[in-house]
């Protein structure tokens, strides 16, 4: 499945969470769907202003509303 938008980023990454078996796969799961929710975050918003919503989630991946 191809996500679309920062939600649906955010949603996968807390089905991925509810999948794990212990903190460190929680952690490893955690540090890389934040990476691609913040990653998309900057390639999205050089091409349309990010919603308030998609930057509010971006920011508690690391995303910095420029």
């Amino acid at each position: 499945m191809q996500n679309w938008t920062i939600k649906q980023l955010a949603e996968a990454l807390i089905n991925d969470l509810a999948s794990c078996n212990n903190d460190f796969e929680r952690s490893m799961v955690k540090a890389i769907g934040g990476r691609e929710i913040r990653e998309k975050a900057q390639e999205w918003a050089k091409i349309r202003k990010l919603t308030p919503a998609e930057v509010a989630i971006a920011e508690q991946f690391g995303y910095r509303y420029d």
